[in-house]
């Protein structure tokens, strides 16, 4: 996120108020979506959220948007395989 800690906190615990248990900071989860199967160097994101309509995913780009923080769009990873 941000090299500035309070603004990172604050981001988290928006996210996590909009989100409840949709939003993750877990070591593991954050690892899974901060690599995909290309030769580009993986970056772990400072939080995973799982939006579940248009208005969520709009609530996160504005809260964003507003901090100055990037978002990373995640779908079912890459399709190295051919699929």
């Amino acid at each position: 996120m941000s090299a500035d800690p309070v603004l990172e906190q604050r981001v988290v615990d928006s996210l996590r108020q909009l989100f409840g248990d949709r939003m993750s900071t877990a070591t593991a989860v954050r690892a899974h979506h901060g690599q995909d199967g290309s030769y580009h160097a993986g970056h772990d994101p400072d939080a995973v959220v799982y939006p579940t309509s248009s208005e969520e995913v709009l609530a996160v780009l504005e809260l964003c948007s507003r901090e100055g923080v990037p978002i990373i769009p995640y779908g079912v990873g890459t399709s190295l395989e051919g699929h």
